[in-house]
């Protein structure tokens, strides 16, 4: 019996978090299948993407990896593209969850932060993730952080993005 066909498991880890027995299992043999493991990895990104703490800790306690790139269980398809897979730590980013990336920890030698800044949604975010390893290039956070807030990319004032970054809510100690 497979329990991976289909994402049955990821489903079952997903939709059912009172299945406690299941997380035990999979925790116990998610290093004999590469299958299992994904299944799990899928079932964290879900979670952090509905924001359902209590399955986050769940499947981090089975030993989720939120660093893996796996398709998305609810859009995803096993056809997707390596540039379609995506991480736990990038779905806490999009979606501005802090308390779901602090539990995931993000890995700056596995993820690449730079585009973790891109797409953060909030100022707790980008916050969290300077102190991980702060951001290589100011431009990119400040115009997404800008278009975000309504305000549109000054050309006039890339000598000093620390201004508009300012001006995008956030404070920010010139160098």
């Amino acid at each position: 019996m497979d329990l991976t066909q289909g994402h049955e498991l990821a489903q079952a880890l997903a939709y059912h978090t009172r299945n406690k027995p299941l997380y035990g299992f999979v925790k116990r043999h998610r290093h004999q299948s590469p299958a299992i493991q994904r299944e799990l990895d899928m079932a964290l990104g879900y979670h952090v993407h509905e924001g359902k703490e209590k399955g986050i800790l769940f499947c981090l306690w089975a030993g989720a990896d939120p660093q893996a790139r796996v398709r998305d269980l609810e859009y995803g398809s096993d056809e997707d593209s390596e540039e379609e897979l995506g991480t736990a730590v990038e779905a806490a980013v999009y979606k501005g969850n802090v308390l779901a990336l602090r539990k995931c920890k993000p890995d700056p030698a596995r993820i690449d932060f730079d585009r973790l800044y891109e797409h953060a949604k909030n100022r707790e975010t980008v916050e969290f993730l300077a102190e991980i390893q702060p951001p290589l290039d100011l431009t990119s956070i400040v115009r997404s952080l800008s278009c975000s807030a309504g305000n549109t990319w000054d050309r006039h004032r890339r000598s000093k993005p620390w201004v508009l970054f300012e001006s995008a809510c956030f404070s920010w100690s010139q160098p």
